[in-house]
């Protein structure tokens, strides 16, 4: 939650207000609480856990990849190396 909220102090926002949205099983041995935090009346993220604090550091963490535009199911970085022929047709093009 710290580096949301230096993130949100950097950007001129408001500092986030967790809610309880969901709780279900709370009397069982497995509860899930889904906590949102609100900024000026509108959610920024929701998150799930085991616990109030879980589920309030999950939404924080949802909530900074939302801002940093990382997104879960994006594409993996391509580390192999570039090809030979790719290079020279750079190399050619600049000139």
């Amino acid at each position: 939650m710290g580096l949301l909220l230096e993130e949100l102090t950097k950007r001129n926002i408001s500092a986030p207000e967790p809610r309880i949205t969901r709780q279900l099983g709370v009397s069982t041995v497995l509860p899930v609480y889904f906590v949102g935090l609100y900024c000026d009346k509108k959610i920024l993220a929701e998150g799930p856990g085991e616990t109030l604090l879980a589920a309030e550091e999950e939404a924080a963490r949802v909530a900074l990849r939302k801002l940093y535009g990382y997104t879960e199911n994006r594409r993996p970085w391509d580390y192999s190396k570039p090809k030979q022929g790719l290079a020279a047709e750079k190399a050619i093009s600049s000139n």
